[in-house]
């Protein structure tokens, strides 16, 4: 993925928490979140750790109430990953955030005919298959045998 070429190991990891909540996220209204309202929340709280780094606290607020309803659940979740890392992780964050919303961009002008581009793809990349969660059976670790008449 070109959205993670250049991450540090951190910034990596960051990515993939984001994306991982991104793609459990269930609103709590009927209607479902689309790649409009995950750009505003994530440019809204890239913004806030942005401005945190240059040492002033205040809290950007999205214009949507969907993208409000992301950023509040979404941002302590950030915040507990970070413990301890200080203006440090709030700058990764930030970058994190931001390419996170250019991806979402770029993913939104691409298939402009669906809405929701970006979290399919992320649902695609992240989400876990089915039999990934069931136990290895008894032949798990040999290679499969070929049986000749």
């Amino acid at each position: 993925m070109r959205a993670v070429r250049d991450f540090s190991e951190r910034q990596s990891q960051v990515f993939l928490l984001i994306s991982t909540f991104l793609v459990k996220y269930e609103a709590p209204e009927l209607r479902a979140i689309n790649d409009r309202d995950v750009i505003e929340g994530l440019a809204a709280l890239a913004s806030t750790y942005e401005t945190s780094v240059r040492g002033v606290i205040y809290e950007h607020r999205s214009a949507s109430l969907p993208a409000e309803r992301l950023v509040n659940l979404l941002k302590p979740i950030l915040t507990q990953a970070g413990e301890g890392g200080g203006s440090a992780f709030e700058g990764d964050a930030a970058v994190v955030l931001r390419r996170a919303v250019e991806t979402a961009r770029e993913a939104g002008a691409a298939e402009a005919a669906n809405p929701r581009a970006f979290l399919d793809f992320l649902t695609r990349v992240i989400m876990r298959r089915p039999d990934a969660d069931a136990a290895p059976g008894p032949d798990a670790g040999e290679a499969p045998r070929l049986i000749l008449p």
